[in-house]
């Protein structure tokens, strides 16, 4: 089986860096036992670049015959791998304005019924209200080989949907792109912090995202994040002389904005808090981050991150910075609960200025007692790998 080619399925190509982190920390656990890749991407060009793998177009054709050579390049690349995977991120779930569980779900259904070996891995499951939805989950995943997600939340609630195989639960990919000299080596902190902010809109994400009427509640709840975390921002500027730093998880290069105008930027999402700020001018904007390489030099080099991406928490911990959440979606209060920093989570529908603010403080001011119990907390996280990597071996050795 080792030799055999392999699928992968996941969100790729969509300028994500959590999702690219996810990707490079999956090829890494699997290359060992499947040595020829293909990864579905909505750019395969820019993936093929950068991971180094064959890849397949997502992207539907314009014109007919265009899109029947793509439904037979799928075809024929379903029918000549013998391995499947699906993963990571949160791949399972309902959106009022368009289909996500489904689209993520039928290639998976098809490689079972092939016959193929196919695992489920890191994956966390959303909110899920659609019949359908709730009638496909265990139909499919009753049949795959291997499932690991990657949070106890998202275990639960396929065993509430009927899913009656294994699942296991397992560490964040992402955390399998990090290089060993990650996590940071020094014992205090800086007379001028370094904060890192990484920003995203809750458009149509987390529990708003069930009733398509709520886009005022929605847009309401994206200026008050700007505004709070302008604040905050101020605070720690007036009273530590901080540096903030922008990080952007999902950005693009100026030829793709330019020709494609993606609706999701977190630059610019990031820039209106810097506007609203009274120092901009302490204020570092990374408008595109080209590489991974990059994005970790520039968490390696904070003192604190606060952020609503889930993955700016999970690489942030995972470079030994301490980090402070804004929960947007029952994962990253999952991923906090992990590494034991429930403390650090605040619900974004509820966000507290001073709460946020004194935490923030106290982090820049304990940053070596901080900076020690994230290494806690994520050593007994990294524990939750032997099992899935176990499974992965006996399966595909």
């Amino acid at each position: 089986m080792g030799a055999s080619n392999t699928l992968i399925c996941g969100y790729y190509g969509h300028y994500n860096w959590g999702d690219e982190a996810m990707l490079t920390g999956l090829l890494r656990l699997l290359r060992p036992y499947c040595p020829h890749v293909t990864v579905y991407s909505a750019a395969p060009d820019n993936t093929q670049a950068r991971h180094g793998v064959k890849t397949l177009s997502t992207v539907p054709p314009r014109r007919r015959l265009q899109a029947w050579r793509q439904q037979w390049q799928h075809t024929r690349a379903m029918l000549t791998h013998r391995c499947f995977v699906l993963g990571g991120g949160d791949l399972l779930r309902d959106s009022p304005t368009h289909e996500v569980a489904g689209v993520w779900l039928a290639p998976l259904q098809q490689a079972v019924q092939l016959g193929h070996t196919t695992l489920v891995l890191g994956i966390s499951v959303g909110d899920i209200w659609k019949a359908e939805s709730r009638q496909q989950i265990p139909r499919v995943l009753n049949r795959v080989s291997l499932i690991a997600v990657r949070d106890q939340i998202s275990r639960h609630r396929l065993i509430d949907l009927g899913v009656r195989r294994p699942i296991q639960v397992m560490p964040d990919l992402a955390l399998q792109a990090l290089p060993p000299t990650a996590i940071q080596q020094r014992s205090q902190s800086r007379e001028s912090p370094q904060v890192g902010l990484s920003l995203r809109s809750v458009m149509g994400r987390g529990a708003i995202a069930q009733d398509a009427c709520q886009a005022d509640r929605a847009l309401t709840l994206d200026a008050h994040l700007q505004q709070v975390m302008a604040t905050i921002a101020d605070t720690l500027i007036e009273r530590h002389g901080a540096t903030i730093h922008l990080v952007p998880f999902q950005a693009y290069p100026a030829e793709y904005h330019k020709r494609h105008r993606p609706s999701v930027d977190d630059h610019a999402f990031g820039l209106v808090s810097q506007q609203l700020s009274r120092y901009p001018e302490q204020w570092i904007c990374h408008p595109y981050i080209a590489s991974l390489d990059q994005l970790l030099t520039i968490l390696q080099s904070l003192d604190l991150m606060i952020g609503t991406r889930l993955h700016s928490l999970i690489l942030a911990a995972g470079s030994g910075v301490p980090a402070i959440a804004i929960e947007y979606d029952p994962k990253v209060s999952g991923f906090m609960a992990a590494i034991d920093q429930t403390t650090y989570v605040h619900p974004l529908e509820n966000l507290n200025t001073t709460a946020i603010t004194t935490q923030a403080e106290a982090i820049l001011t304990r940053w070596p007692q901080a900076h020690s119990a994230i290494l806690t907390g994520l050593a007994q996280y990294n524990r939750g790998w032997q099992s899935p990597v176990s499974s992965l071996e006996d399966l595909l050795r």
